[in-house]
């Protein structure tokens, strides 16, 4: 049961990476594209087809929640296209400038309320940072593949551990069956020699040690109990003979 659950963490983790990297392909075709217009001379903001672009991409995959383009001025970064119009001017966050800044990589990943999010630098061909682009898309398509993997992984361990009981079920029935009709025919002849009859267990049909043992005991008990028959017997009838005459 560990192992499945490792198995699953191990599959939300590999399924995240796999999705992080589809996307970032994504991105790097519109860098490409960005990149190419800019080495031209052209300022970024002013490169030509990148709304319509960034249109086209979101319209071909509708996990896609929003495409977006800025530019690094100082501290700051400001949105230059988007998908989302109302964003178009406004300043990003500073986590986008850090990792469109970042030497480490040229990619980074963030995380939403509501969305995943890969980022791109855009570089220009003195090997400046000159922005980044942003591909959010949404969690929904991630959460349904790890739900459908976690409900598979607890049908499994359901079934494993059922058998599981059942083969621990039939292990206790199996080990101690034995010993329970054992318990049962030595508890049927004390009850027997008890009340003075012919004991159920003895030597000639003891099967198991324990039985073996107890009718040897059960002999030796029932010696004890003649001879105390025989002696309460034998002082009644003395008491009897010793009794005065009745006048």
């Amino acid at each position: 049961m560990v192992t499945n659950f490792l198995n699953y963490y191990k599959y939300q983790s590999t399924l995240r990476e796999l999705v992080e990297s589809r996307f970032i392909v994504v991105g790097l075709d519109i860098k490409h594209s960005i990149e190419g217009s800019v080495n031209l001379g052209i300022p970024l903001s002013q490169t030509e087809n990148t709304q319509e672009i960034l249109n086209r991409v979101k319209a071909a995959d509708e996990q896609i929640r929003s495409v977006e383009v800025f530019a690094i001025s100082g501290a700051d970064g400001n949105r230059l296209f988007g998908t989302d119009a109302e964003g178009i001017g406004k300043k990003v966050p500073e986590s986008w400038v850090n990792g469109a800044e970042s030497k480490d990589s040229n990619t980074w990943q963030f995380d939403e309320p509501e969305a995943f999010g890969v980022g791109i630098a855009l570089i220009n061909s003195f090997n400046k940072r000159i922005g980044g682009i942003v591909v959010r898309y949404s969690r929904a398509y991630q959460q349904t593949k790890i739900e459908a993997m976690f409900q598979s992984l607890a049908r499994t361990v359901l079934i494993v551990f059922g058998i599981a009981c059942v083969l621990a079920f039939i292990g206790v029935y199996v080990f101690f069956r034995p010993i329970s009709t054992t318990f049962s025919r030595m508890t049927a002849s004390l009850s027997s020699l008890l009340s003075n009859e012919e004991p159920v267990l003895n030597a000639a049909n003891a099967e198991t040690p324990e039985e073996k043992h107890y009718a040897a005991f059960q002999e030796k008990t029932h010696k004890v109990l003649a001879v105390l028959r025989e002696a309460e017997e034998q002082g009644l009838t003395d008491a009897k003979e010793t009794e005065p005459p009745v006048l």
